[in-house]
């Protein structure tokens, strides 16, 4: 059983991502994240977590075992890495795009004169603000979770290496 702990703990990180996405989908988190998100970013970052979370059970799962190659491991370990990283730059490319969304909907062509048409100004502000809060929101989640998982991975490799000498 200790054989396998390094999995044991990817595994466990997984159980309470799926029960904590279980609970965002019936709070009816996901339905308002689409509905507000503008730039959809927000889905792009929660399917770079799945399929990279996937990838590190299964690397982490061959270095558990013993079975995978070191250096093909180390490969796509470091990828990880990188989309740990990616997500957050694309968290806040998106909290960008919504603050010039925010920005063009208060800003752009209004007449604040007129009250009617500063009115109508408000919905644009309020999907700007809503992009931009989501996209950081599920960055930071998404790169939090990645790096808990890789940096669980590296443990395991590092006995790896140890272990044949490198």
């Amino acid at each position: 059983m200790a054989k396998h702990m390094m999995f044991l703990r990817w595994w466990l990180l997984i159980i309470l991502m799926t029960l904590g996405g279980f609970m965002a989908f019936k709070a009816g988190i996901f339905h308002d994240m689409w509905c507000k998100d503008a730039t959809t970013l927000s889905f792009v970052n929660l399917a770079i977590l799945v399929f990279f979370s996937v990838k590190c059970g299964i690397l982490t799962w061959k270095t558990s075992s013993g079975s995978g190659e070191l250096s093909k491991i180390e490969t796509n370990e470091e990828t990880g890495w990188f989309w740990s990283d990616q997500v957050l730059a694309i968290g806040m490319f998106g909290t960008v795009c919504g603050f010039l969304m925010m920005l063009d909907g208060a800003f752009g062509n209004i007449d604040f004169t007129d009250p009617l048409l500063a009115q109508t100004a408000l919905p644009k502000m309020v999907s700007g603000i809503s992009t931009a809060l989501y996209t950081t929101l599920t960055g930071l989640l998404a790169s939090i979770l990645l790096k808990t998982q890789y940096y669980n991975l590296s443990l395991g490799v590092n006995k790896l290496r140890e272990k044949h000498g490198k």
